[in-house]
């Protein structure tokens, strides 16, 4: 991440890393969430495709990584929580809901 810490307003770079297991399959409509905050989010979650067509789908035992940037432009309360999450979003749903709730991958780290 960088940078580390996070500063606001400020370019936000994350770059993630990992190995597809328990034989689910990311395809081209999954997406990366990032979502910053404490109980609530500071901004809107930031959204990627997590692959195109020319690297998707990404199969059991296939290791990635992908880098993504985004604007951070909100005030960041003394201690937050930063959440990646891999699904496929549920369009129809403006909470930004994963499709059967099913989460592909996610990590999560506490700032305070």
């Amino acid at each position: 991440m960088s940078p580390d810490p996070l500063i606001s307003p400020h370019l936000t770079t994350i770059t993630i890393a990992g190995e597809e297991v328990d034989g689910l399959i990311i395809d081209p409509v999954s997406s990366l969430v990032i979502t910053i905050g404490a109980t609530v989010p500071v901004q809107p979650p930031s959204v990627f495709p997590v692959c195109n067509a020319t690297d998707c789908p990404i199969f059991t035992g296939t290791k990635y990584t992908q880098t993504v940037t985004f604007l951070l432009n909100a005030t960041l309360p003394p201690s937050y929580q930063i959440d990646l999450t891999i699904g496929n979003i549920n369009s129809s749903s403006p909470q930004m809901s994963f499709l059967h709730d099913e989460i592909l991958a996610c990590a999560m780290a506490t700032v305070s």
